[in-house]
């Protein structure tokens, strides 16, 4: 099936449809999400005075993005956990997240509104 693609359209055709299409269609997914993770109307801001290393850290919320979390190996749901240890592999993140959220008790933020919708509440504030 490939090798006629190939023939009658050419290999640049068919490696954008296979491989550029889905990577763009990823890459925006990802941009998006970390946009949302990041711009959260209930994150703090702070000014140079008041900032220091954990407030920045805490300074996102992870997400639920549903289904996707399995394909994305759970990321959005341990954007936080990232911020304060980035090294911690996936596959051990959601035990740690476990175990950190009782330590960080009220600047744990989390948010399940669908993504759609979130990015319209969040990001449409922006537009004004």
């Amino acid at each position: 099936m490939y090798y006629k693609i190939v023939v009658n359209k050419g290999a640049l055709l068919l490696a954008n449809y296979l491989y550029g299409a889905p990577f763009l269609v990823f890459c925006g997914f990802v941009m998006g999400l970390a946009l949302l993770q990041h711009t959260h109307p209930s994150i703090a801001h702070y000014n140079t005075t008041e900032w220091d290393w954990i407030r920045g850290a805490l300074s996102t919320i992870d997400r639920n993005v549903g289904f996707l979390n399995w394909f994305v190996h759970d990321v959005p749901c341990i954007h936080v956990l990232h911020h304060i240890f980035p090294r911690i592999p996936h596959y051990h993140a959601l035990e740690a997240l476990r175990a950190i959220k009782p330590m960080l008790g009220d600047y744990y933020m989390y948010d399940d509104t669908p993504i759609i919708q979130a990015f319209w509440r969040d990001e449409g504030m922006h537009l004004c």
